[in-house]
């Protein structure tokens, strides 16, 4: 009896280390993980599957056996079933692309989601430039507004493809006194930010704009903003006086008879 019992269990797990997990059978499973048959690639294909409970993932991050392998440690907390306490414990061994996944995951509670975010930030100063760029892409917003500080124009750059980012962490970066002129020209004609009236005023006072390129922003703004920019006696003489004549020039537009 014993051994039918064995061979049973043998063929189990047999079975679910070359199928994957059986719908709605954590006792399969819980087999398997007793197997010393059962392999490494063998463990990474089954916790590729959805299917696997809550239950067998616990069990899974508390053997030690497993948990020392990289791979494992990063199906465990990325998949959707994992209890949120065994996730916590896993995400400062992962890599930045992971947390932005797991940050960036509604479906995953708000507690993994910040602490994902927490451990990004401490890292973005440790990541290569190259690294910066691609994370300012997608990154959570929080970890946006961190990467704001970002001497690098490449990272801003791609910062400003960023969804999360708001308006006035734009204005920040266009006002900034140390921002690269070819940041605050591409800032200029960027199809999202380029159009908003609060990013075109501070492009256009910044000296550090080319000249060129604030002259066009100038060439564009409301009366409102060409006054501010002929008042504020920061912002470059040339830009200055460019704002007065377009401002004078409206004037004598409106003026002229039959303009209204």
């Amino acid at each position: 009896m014993r051994d039918t019992s064995a061979r049973a269990r043998s063929k189990a797990a047999l079975a679910v280390r070359r199928r994957g997990p059986p719908r709605g059978s954590p006792d399969a499973l819980s087999i398997a993980l007793d197997d010393p048959r059962l392999g490494l690639d063998e463990l990474l294909r089954l916790l590729g599957s959805r299917r696997v409970p809550a239950s067998v993932i616990e069990r899974i991050g508390g053997d030690p056996r497993w948990t020392r392998h990289a791979a494992v440690r990063r199906r465990l907390a990325l998949h959707p079933a994992a209890p949120t306490r065994l996730a916590l414990r896993l995400t400062p061994q992962l890599g930045w692309r992971d947390l932005v996944e797991i940050a960036s995951d509604p479906r995953r509670s708000a507690v993994l989601r910040r602490a994902a975010e927490r451990d990004l930030e401490a890292r973005v100063e440790q990541l290569t430039v190259g690294e910066q760029i691609a994370l300012a892409r997608g990154a959570p917003a929080a970890v946006a507004r961190s990467l704001l500080g970002s001497g690098e124009a490449r990272v801003l750059a791609s910062l400003l493809d960023n969804p999360r980012l708001r308006e006035q962490d734009v204005v920040g970066i266009a006002s900034a006194a140390d921002a690269a002129p070819e940041l605050l020209a591409r800032l200029a004609g960027h199809p999202e930010w380029g159009g908003r009236h609060a990013v075109r005023l501070a492009v256009a006072a910044n000296r550090r704009t080319p000249i060129a390129t604030a002259l066009r922003v100038v060439a564009i703004l409301d009366r409102r903003g060409l006054r501010r920019l002929g008042r504020d006696a920061t912002v470059s003489a040339i830009v200055r006086i460019g704002a007065d004549r377009r401002l004078h020039a409206l004037r004598r537009a409106e003026a002229r008879p039959g303009s209204g």
